[in-house]
């Protein structure tokens, strides 16, 4: 795993990220187009599976329309609170690797349990074949419009737009790791623009082989002083032996 992929998922890394502000102003954006896309997509799906089923436009008023519509409408709701739950537009997974399509396919499974439980429990006169048609079709359609944002979140961020600005924080040869990793894993969308290391003073910089230089803005005591300088979006704890439990629970109080 590389120290890109394990930003990513902290929960999983020695490698610490601690936020300091709610996140840069894309990616609220792009996790609303994320949902707005999710909902096209899943209310689609279920609309298509009903005029299959049904024969007739999802316009029509029988009442067989009207009762596939109610219960096209709960899956929907069920399908999309599985999606926000399995948190699939985490700004932390979006954008790059495996993960964000995992938590979509995890999400849909989870949705096919709950409807399949309610089938045997109320046992509504809700055709199987329907389902057969509405979740693979909802699913792809999912994964087909995470992929196209994507294509759109990657040439922006080859246009250097749309990234997160990182401050890495620990000692020098982890420092240089951390953002050789990050420039060969661009996709990811970290840009580091600052360092503080371990025992170093503010001044001069640190050079990065076959990235090129980055200031040296102080040391661990003076991470709040580098976020105000450079603005960075998240700090990168590369190293936390030097700061202890303790250390690393203070510096994420005091950049929040």
């Amino acid at each position: 795993m590389s120290v890109a992929e394990q930003i990513f998922a902290p929960a999983r890394t020695p490698l610490k990220a601690v936020t300091p502000s709610d996140g840069p102003r894309w990616q609220r954006r792009y996790v609303r187009a994320l949902i707005v896309t999710d909902i096209i997509v899943v209310g689609g799906a279920m609309a298509c599976a009903q005029m299959i089923k049904l024969g007739r436009p999802i316009t029509a008023r029988d009442p067989a329309s009207i009762y596939f519509s109610v219960l096209s409408v709960i899956v929907a709701a069920i399908w999309l609170t599985l999606l926000a739950a399995y948190r699939t537009r985490s700004p932390r997974i979006v954008g790059a690797g495996v993960e964000e399509y995992r938590r979509v396919v995890s999400a849909t499974l989870a949705t096919i349990g709950v409807v399949a439980v309610a089938l045997m429990i109320f046992r509504p006169e809700y055709a199987r074949g329907y389902l057969a048609v509405a979740f693979p079709l909802g699913l792809a359609g999912l994964v087909v419009g995470r992929n196209i944002c994507r294509s759109y979140l990657a040439r922006q961020r080859r246009r250097g737009r749309c990234v997160v600005t990182v401050l890495a924080v620990g000692d020098a040869r982890a420092v240089r790791s951390l953002v050789q990793s990050l420039t060969r894993g661009w996709g990811y969308g970290y840009s580091v623009v600052g360092v503080c290391l371990t025992g170093r003073s503010s001044g001069g910089t640190i050079d990065i082989p076959g990235v090129g230089t980055l200031p040296v803005l102080g040391d661990e005591g003076k991470v709040h002083d580098a976020i105000l300088k450079t603005n960075a979006d998240t700090v990168a704890l590369t190293t936390t032996d030097h700061l202890g439990p303790e250390g690393v629970r203070e510096l994420s109080w005091d950049l929040h």
